[in-house]
């Protein structure tokens, strides 16, 4: 089961946007949380409703986890009751029916100049990334692309892939949190060559993006390669069909990430928040996995 994946944009009084994300592993209910490609929450086992305070400048908000009939549901909400120094402020302002008139005119004319901004974009090249990102994801088209190179940075990873659209080539790139090594929110491992779906935009493939979630198919074989080659080195005293049988089973319970547990089998949790030792023997050890086992290896 892939862990869930969201975000939220927030754009302060003061022109600053934050882009705040989310992944959450459900199977195993490691979390964490980044700002600007920055992580700033990890937490484990997160199983039940949950609630994280987020400053960003002088606002609070809350990252609300609510769990309810077996499913999840998330939530980023600003918190205007709380006793903040901006709070007091604001209700300062509402006191005062002359300041709201004057809000309400200038939000009306932010209005007016946004709703213009967006009938201008459908006409000419537009340099924000979030009409680009809105753009790729509900008008874009399919392709395959390559992972050509991982660059790591105190603060962040950044990929970069291309593809070709009628024998001429693009190139994209694409922020990851920061980890010890790059790794996707499924728990497998990337690497440069790697090979994923991606969308672009239909008259301009200059605007698309790539998409982790789905690898392709001699991708798939990849991941499943290095699982067996770690089972096999891990445990000498396997045959390959044994473990072959052993991977069939990971895939068909867990997807993906089924193999990411075989990979990162001796990796700690800091190593890999999402596949690591504990994952693995959770996995292997589990009652519909043993089951399996004995049904369709031994």
């Amino acid at each position: 089961m892939l862990p869930h994946q969201l975000t939220w944009t927030y754009a302060s009084d003061t022109g600053q946007r934050y882009t705040v994300g989310l992944f959450h592993s459900i199977r195993e209910g490691h979390l964490m949380v980044y700002c600007n490609q920055k992580v700033v929450l990890i937490d484990f086992k997160v199983f039940d409703t949950r609630s994280y305070p987020l400053f960003l400048d002088d606002e609070l908000f809350h990252i609300d986890i609510e769990r309810k009939n077996g499913k999840f549901f998330y939530g980023f909400r600003m918190d205007k009751e709380v006793d903040t120094p901006r709070n007091k402020a604001r209700r300062l302002l509402e006191q005062k029916h002359w300041k709201q008139t004057l809000v309400f005119v200038l939000l009306l004319a932010l209005a007016v100049t946004a709703v213009t901004i967006v009938g201008r974009s459908l006409k000419e090249e537009t340099t924000d990334p979030e009409a680009r990102a809105e753009l790729i994801r509900y008008h874009g088209k399919p392709t395959e692309c390559r992972v050509e190179g991982i660059y790591q940075h105190d603060d962040q990873t950044t990929v970069r892939y291309s593809f070709k659209i009628n024998d001429k080539s693009y190139s994209g790139r694409e922020v990851l949190p920061p980890l010890a090594q790059p790794i996707l929110p499924s728990g497998l491992p990337l690497r440069e060559g790697d090979q994923f779906a991606a969308r672009y935009v239909g008259d301009r493939p200059g605007w698309n993006a790539i998409q982790f979630d789905h690898p392709t198919t001699e991708q798939i074989k990849s991941y499943r390669q290095l699982a067996l080659e770690q089972q096999a080195q891990q445990h000498p005293e396997q045959s390959l069909p044994f473990i072959e049988c052993l991977l069939d089973i990971a895939y068909a319970q867990n997807g993906l990430s089924g193999y990411a547990a075989f990979i990162f089998q001796t990796a700690t949790a800091t190593e890999n928040p999402f596949a690591n030792e504990l994952t693995y023997k959770r996995l292997v050890r589990s009652l519909d996995f043993q089951n399996a086992r004995q049904r369709q290896c031994l």
